[in-house]
Order: structure tokens, then C-alpha cells, then sequence
């Protein structure tokens, strides 16, 4: 064992060698050497025996985290872990125990102070996260029943292009390509919301040279710099909030604003104001239905000047609402509304569409339902009328409902 104290100490004496029951540590030996003060050596040994538990902690932090990598190998989509309780993942949506083995007290603690966390002062926290082997996950610590517990999800280190996350790639690029308006991409959790702005934003990188400022809780994809420049801020490390952050933003010249969730009026209202002055504003909002997006936003804004409303149907490009629906034979595939804004005759309509993959054959009827209402569309639905025709086999989409030429009614508030 290394000696935790050094062999010989030298300090200036300046008084005799007992004071006050003291022990003036002039020539101090060493724990192996004749003469070492008992009460001295056992906390010497007592030390030692706590640093011995470091290498245990290291080894089950390891294991943990190379449990976490193997699940997300596996193309698992979500790691749950408790203390006291076995790992499961999220496999095509359902919930399976990876690990007999149980996680303790100690491997959770290890892992929120990786994290940057202190479990006794921070009861819940959302960070991002980087495995040893490289990988980059979002983390969600919280307590439940008096124990530590975390929710860990991939972040892709590859942005992947429109096209390939099947979404209706010209639509989006007609609107990354606005200098003013506001866009909304919605959806429940897990559905894709982050991964979609991710592409739209690097399409910007690639084809545009602007300043994008972004806001999240956490950051999740790295961009990096190529035509565009990329200002990324966190909450809470880089900003207080959303708001705060959001007007800071405005002095900073930006052309592109991407804000993680418009959580209240106050950040609903200066997204609008961003818009007006000028700029474009991307967010998300939690939300299964382009009809429950501008019902939520609108009730964030009624408590705001009369003229809110108004300026919110003034600047809107467009709100897209995904979902993720199990594909026949495994997998999944997006299914999608959107409301866009068409100028027509000197006037501005909205449009609402319906989106599904060819291969799902599913009925704009069932489709639209499903968003709307929470219904499950058949994927063999034979029947005639509105099938998505024609397209890639994978990720061919086409317009399978369409309400056109319609002005939705205003929101009521």
C-alpha cells in the first residue's frame, strides 16, 4: 500500500513537541516504521480501506455501462434503470428485462455523479451523457420511491438526410428556406420530433450560410460548422431558460432561432416576436394532432395582449405532427400530418394533409383518425379508395388526405 503520509515532514518547530495534547508532526515515520502514532495509523488504515472501494465502484460502474452499450446495440430505443431492480429496454415498443442481474445503490450513484449530478441536492435532472466507447445518450435521472433511477435514449452521431427518415423532404426545405415565420414540429415522446428538427437544421448547414442559435434541454446533436454557423446553448449551463436565453439570442444576430419546447406563454410570445422581427423560429411542442398543437399554443397565448392570436396566424409557416406506428413484420414507420400555409387568389390558406408510407396501405380515413383520435389504422386494409400509391417500397409517401382550400376555424380560447 502506498504510504498516504510522507516518510519525513519538515516544518518550521514552534513549540515544544507536546502542546495541548498535540503531536508536532516535525519527524513523523511512516506507517511501517517503529514509533508511527497508533491513533495515526488506524485512520491511515481506515482511509486505505475506503480507498480500496474505488476500484469495486469503477468495475460496476464499467459493467453498467457496458450493459447500456450492448442494449443499444441491439437497437433497443430506451435503457430503464432503478436500483434494486433489473435493467429493461425499449425493443419495437415494448418493455423487456435486459439483465437478470439487479442494479445497486452504488452503480446509480456512480452513474448520476458521471452525469454531473448530485443525487442528494438534485432530485431529478435531464443531461446529456457520452459512453466510453463514444456514444452520445440523452439522460433523464429522477427519484422514485426513495431510490435513484435514470431513462437513457441513443443520440445519433450521423445526422440522417430528410429523404431517409421518410418525411416529406420538399415541404420541409420549402420552409427551412423562409427568413421569417415560425415552424412547429410536434408529436408525443419518442416519435422522432428531435431527429426531424436535426435534419432540417443541417439541410440549413448544407445549403445556406446563416447563424443558427439553438436552446435545449439537453443538447443532443453536435452540429457541425460548414455554410451555416452553429451557436448551441444549453439550459441551465449556457442559460437559465428558454426565455431568458431566447431574448439573449436576439442581440446575438441570428438568422435561425431553435428552441428544444415552447413551455410557457412567455416563451410562446417572444418565439412569435422573433418571427415578426424577422427571423425564423423552429420548436416543438408535446402533442398528438396538428388540431391539439394550435389548441395548446393558443391557450398558452390567452392569457397575453388580444392581439396574440392574431400574430400567431400571422407568422405561422406550418405545424408537422408525427407519429411512430409498428410496421407488419417489425419496425416502425412514421405517420404524419401537417398544416402549411399556401398563398392563393391574394390570400393566405392553410392546408391540412395526411402522410403514411406506400407500404403501409393505409386508408387516409383510418390515417387521419388515427392522428386525430388516437386510432390504430390496419396496415392490410384492402378496401378501395384513398390508398397511398406508387413509391419506394420503404419509404415511399405520397398525399392520402387532403383538406383543401379550407381556412381551419379559429381556435377557441
Amino acid at each position: 500500500m502506498v504510504p498516504l503520509l510522507p516518510r519525513t515532514r519538515k516544518r518550521k518547530q514552534i513549540g515544544p513537541v507536546q502542546n495541548r495534547g498535540r503531536t508536532d508532526w516535525q519527524d513523523v515515520p511512516t506507517p511501517d516504521q517503529p514509533g508511527f502514532p497508533p491513533s495515526q495509523k488506524r485512520l491511515v488504515c481506515a482511509v486505505a480501506s475506503v480507498c480500496d472501494c474505488f476500484p469495486l465502484r469503477e468495475k460496476s460502474h464499467s459493467a453498467l455501462a457496458q450493459l447500456i452499450q450492448e442494449a443499444f446495440t441491439d437497437a433497443a430505443t430506451d435503457v430503464f434503470l432503478v436500483a434494486g431492480e433489473a435493467p429493461r429496454i425499449r425493443h419495437e415498443g415494448e418493455v423487456i428485462i435486459r439483465h437478470p442481474d439487479l442494479v445497486s445503490q452504488a452503480a446509480m450513484e456512480e452513474f448520476w455523479c458521471a452525469c454531473g449530478v448530485d443525487p442528494t441536492t438534485h432530485p431529478e435532472a435531464d443531461v446529456s451523457w457520452q459512453l466510453p466507447q463514444g456514444g452520445r445518450l440523452r439522460v433523464n435521472l429522477y427519484h422514485t420511491l426513495g431510490r435513484l433511477a435514470a431513462v437513457l435514449r441513443p443520440i445519433r452521431d450521423q445526422i440522417p438526410a430528410l429523404a431517409e427518415l421518410g418525411l416529406p423532404a420538399a415541404l420541409l426545405e420549402s420552409w427551412m428556406q423562409r427568413r421569417y415565420g415560425l415552424v412547429l414540429v410536434t408529436g408525443p415522446t419518442g416519435s422522432g420530433k428531435s431527429t426531424t428538427v436535426a435534419s432540417c437544421l443541417d439541410w440549413i448547414n448544407h445549403h445556406h450560410a446563416r447563424h443558427i442559435v439553438t436552446l435545449e434541454d439537453p443538447i443532443e446533436f453536435l452540429f457541425e460548422n460548414r455554410l451555416s454557423f452553429f451557436s448551441q446553448r444549453e439550459i441551465r449551463q449556457d442559460s437559465e431558460s428558454f426565455a431568458i436565453g431566447l431574448r439573449a439570442a436576439l442581440r446575438q444576430s441570428p438568422d435561425v432561432l431553435f428552441l428544444g419546447e415552447i413551455r410557457d406563454a412567455e416563451t410562446a410570445m417572444t418565439a412569435l416576436h422573433a418571427a415578426e422581427t424577422g427571423h425564423l423560429v423552429i420548436s416543438t411542442l408535446h402533442s398528438s394532432s396538428v388540431v391539439e398543437t394550435l389548441d395548446r399554443f393558443s391557450h398558452l397565448l390567452k392569457a397575453e395582449t388580444s392581439g396574440a392570436l392574431n400574430l400567431l396566424a400571422s407568422q405561422l409557416v406550418g405545424v408537422i405532427s408525427q407519429q411512430l406506428l409498428p410496421r407488419l413484420g417489425g419496425g416502425v414507420f412514421p405517420a404524419l400530418e401537417y398544416l402549411r400555409e399556401s398563398v392563393a387568389r391574394g390570400g393566405s390558406d392553410l392546408h391540412l394533409s395526411a402522410w403514411a408510407p406506400a407500404c403501409a396501405r393505409v386508408r387516409s380515413r383510418d390515417l387521419l383518425g388515427h392522428l386525430l383520435h388516437g386510432r390504430l389504422p390496419h396496415p392490410g386494409n384492402q378496401r378501395a379508395g384513398g390508398f397511398a400509391q406508387g413509391g419506394d417500397p420503404q419509404f415511399g409517401f405520397r398525399i392520402v388526405g387532403k383538406r383543401g382550400n379550407h381556412r381551419p376555424r379559429k381556435p377557441v380560447v
